[in-house]
């Protein structure tokens, strides 16, 4: 059996999809036209990102809500006429991070940012989606074309750290 580990890619959705279909396309060269022709990018970046938000959320002091507040208490699961997929909430961010993923498959994060402590933990927050996402679309990827492939993670430096790892099927 063989293993493949994809350590980088960019996060500029929906071109992380193309940064990652590139870098195993040279393996499997053979299944790219699917991709280019049937492939829906906006419906796996989407699951994906919902599974990112599970997956923070079951870090210590990270809740998953479906709302975000903004500076006088008002709740709203959409923002921009756009539905909130899901947001992060913590103790320094009880307001929340929404995310929201648009037609395009653009992921756009929104806040209420008027404290300073909010915009700091809104940028940690954008962090640690950052990364957890990557590994969610790589394990897509590797899904997609045949791998048995899982996420493992630790804690490196106090922040989590994740690979993806596929066996060919």
């Amino acid at each position: 059996m063989s293993k493949i580990v994809i350590l980088s890619a960019q996060l500029k959705s929906p071109y992380i999809m193309n940064d990652l279909l590139q870098q195993v396309s040279r393996e499997y060269s053979e299944i790219i036209t699917f991709f280019q022709e049937k492939f829906r990018y906006v419906d796996v970046i989407t699951e994906c990102a919902d599974k990112t938000l599970n997956r923070l959320a079951e870090q210590n002091g990270i809740r998953r809500d479906s709302k975000i507040e903004d500076y006088n208490g008002n709740s709203s699961g959409s923002f921009n006429n756009q539905p909130i997929l899901g947001s992060l909430k913590t103790n320094a961010l009880p307001k929340g991070m929404g995310v929201i993923v648009d037609a395009q498959g653009k992921i756009i994060f929104v806040g209420d940012n008027y404290q300073s402590g909010w915009k700091t933990e809104i940028g940690r927050l954008q962090k640690l989606f950052t990364d957890a996402f990557i590994a969610e679309t790589t394990l897509a990827i590797l899904s997609i074309i045949g791998y048995g492939a899982k996420i493992s993670s630790q804690v490196v430096d106090g922040k989590p750290a994740y690979q993806v790892e596929g066996v060919k099927l």
